[in-house]
């Protein structure tokens, strides 16, 4: 079954549950899909939440990385 993919917003990159998986040896059978959707979800959040000032302060006039757009959504 095709796991998708959790969108970032354009700066932060994407990320292929099907290739998450692979990389870090997750079992399928162990943890479901949504879960994992789920944890990627928060983990992209926490990370732009932490880097959001440095990417204020260094990000002023460069395309894509000035301003951070919605939360991610997951694509399948």
């Amino acid at each position: 079954a095709a796991e998708g993919v959790v969108a970032a917003d354009g700066w932060w990159p994407d990320v292929d549950l099907a290739q998450l998986r692979d990389i870090v040896r997750l079992n399928q059978t162990k943890i479901p899909i949504a879960r994992l959707t789920e944890a990627v979800q928060v983990a992209i959040l926490d990370i732009a939440e932490e880097l959001s000032a440095w990417r204020a302060e260094h990000g002023a006039g460069l395309p894509g990385l000035s301003a951070p757009s919605s939360s991610p959504r997951s694509t399948s």
